[in-house]
């Protein structure tokens, strides 16, 4: 069972108990109104077992994971963004959002322990030069 989401269904019901309206529920929760709608419709036995439904679903991305996690663990810098790309280069067939791309990727770190390694860049002043002495290209 989803905990998160069960504790999100218990918030949910307890302030409606307590009279607060479903605009009010989703401002103190933090979620969107039809969520708070559709979690107030389910009754407990309900919403166990569709969160169990949750648990079993194969992800569009799982039949990459051996790849995805081969280049997280030989660049841990790589960001969702490179990862949608090079998926994109290898399998031009893969029909998939950028934001399913971020939650996999954030999934598969969690879930192996691969921590983003983040690279500082490293920045020195120029001297400053006489106009015309120096160009710039982006």
């Amino acid at each position: 069972m989803n905990e998160k989401k069960m504790t999100i269904y218990h918030e949910i019901h307890r302030l409606h108990r307590l009279g607060f309206n479903k605009s009010q529920i989703e401002r103190k929760v933090g979620v969107n109104r039809d969520t708070v709608r559709k979690y107030l419709a389910k009754d407990f036995k309900e919403m166990s077992e569709w969160t169990d439904t949750l648990q079993n679903r194969t992800k569009k991305l799982d039949p990459y994971e051996p790849i995805i996690l081969e280049w997280l663990k030989e660049h841990s810098d790589l960001s969702a963004a490179q990862i949608e790309d090079w998926l994109l280069e290898e399998y031009s067939t893969i029909q998939v959002s950028s934001s399913t791309v971020r939650s996999y990727i954030k999934q598969l770190r969690d879930q192996y322990a691969i921590p983003k390694r983040q690279t500082i860049r490293q920045y020195e002043a120029v001297p400053e030069v006489e106009m015309g002495a120096q160009i710039q290209v982006d």
